[in-house]
């Protein structure tokens, strides 16, 4: 079973590089945050596959794949963050671009702490250090939580911040596509959180080791997240244009 998710993961992040590559290259300077992380989710997902079926061919129980896992969730918040921003700065052309940058810059560095909070811990939890890899692990998943929550907040007051273009701003509705697709993805990104946060707090081995659980609370959404996002930036492929056309 494990096997058959490893190659179905495998095929479904590599027909997502091309589109999300497409929509790397169209949107521009101004949606480089967000695809480029995109990207990098999708790689991370494809390497750890990889590892995960060498692993299971030589019946190895390599730590690669774990650290993977946490590694991945880091870029795929990043992307979201990067297809919000990109979404603000094009339906509110006039906002103050200093002050969103530094909102931005803040929210990078609390997910690349959380993470690297997870990553010492599930590190440490490989030597058999007692007590401290727990703490750690911990910490960094209510520090990704709490990375998730900002995200939503920050998602619905940009949803409902009055509309700042004027008429002839074309870009103004890419924008908005771009902010929908964003709003969807949460749910699902909340899904994976719970998940994260479920397999630290439980001590039950048999939920860390229940597939179904795996499949319905990790898998299917972290798809879903990605597929969302490349089909709102395929649609909105023409923004970077509008975006010049209307500063013209």
């Amino acid at each position: 079973m494990t096997t058959s998710i490893d190659i179905a993961t495998l095929i479904v992040y590599i027909g997502l590089l091309n589109p999300v590559l497409y929509c790397l290259w169209k949107h521009g300077k101004a949606g480089i945050l967000g695809w480029l992380c995109l990207q990098s989710f999708c790689l991370v997902r494809i390497v750890g596959a990889i590892v995960d079926l060498h692993n299971n061919a030589v019946h190895s129980t390599s730590s690669d794949s774990l650290l993977l896992a946490n590694i991945g969730l880091s870029p795929l918040l990043l992307a979201a963050l990067g297809v919000l921003h990109e979404s603000r700065t094009t339906r509110n052309p006039n906002m103050n671009r200093k002050w969103e940058w530094f909102r931005v810059f803040q929210y990078h560095s609390l997910v690349i702490g959380a993470i690297l909070l997870v990553i010492f811990g599930v590190i440490k939890e490989m030597d058999d250090a007692p007590h401290t890899p727990g703490t750690l692990i911990k910490v960094g998943v209510i520090g990704v939580l709490l990375a998730w929550g900002i995200l939503c907040t920050w998602t619905l007051l940009s949803w409902f911040q009055p509309p700042e273009h004027m008429p002839e701003n074309q870009a103004y509705n890419d924008g908005t596509t771009l902010l929908l697709g964003v709003l969807f993805a949460l749910p699902f990104l909340g899904l994976r959180e719970l998940y994260g946060m479920l397999s630290v707090f439980i001590k039950d081995p048999n939920f860390k080791n229940n597939t179904a659980a795996k499949v319905v609370l990790s898998v299917i959404p972290e798809m879903i997240v990605t597929v969302l996002f490349a089909q709102a930036g395929t649609r909105t492929r023409n923004i970077n244009r509008l975006r010049n056309m209307d500063k013209a």
